[in-house]
């Protein structure tokens, strides 16, 4: 599974978009494709549960660790369910 947060863009409304994909990393195939009001990770969190109950959990989960996925907690550690694999 691939994961990627777009950037962001300007609406008509003047709120701005930040478009978050989840590709199928071996097909490519367009998972999911969210456009969120902002980079915090709780509604970036939402999206990958409704993905998950989707589509299952996959064993690996690359990104392109822009916001919300590079960012550390305080401890410079990053808060996951299940663990990370380098």
């Amino acid at each position: 599974m691939s994961v990627s947060a777009k950037g962001e863009f300007m609406l008509g409304n003047r709120r701005y978009c930040y478009p978050l994909t989840i590709t199928d990393f071996a097909s490519r195939y367009l998972l999911t494709c969210e456009a969120l009001g902002t980079t915090q990770e709780k509604f970036a969190f939402t999206v990958f549960e409704r993905t998950f109950k989707e589509f299952g959990l996959p064993a690996l989960i690359r990104t392109d660790n822009g916001e919300p996925f590079g960012s550390a907690q305080r401890n410079g550690q990053r808060k996951t369910g299940a663990g990370a694999r380098a």
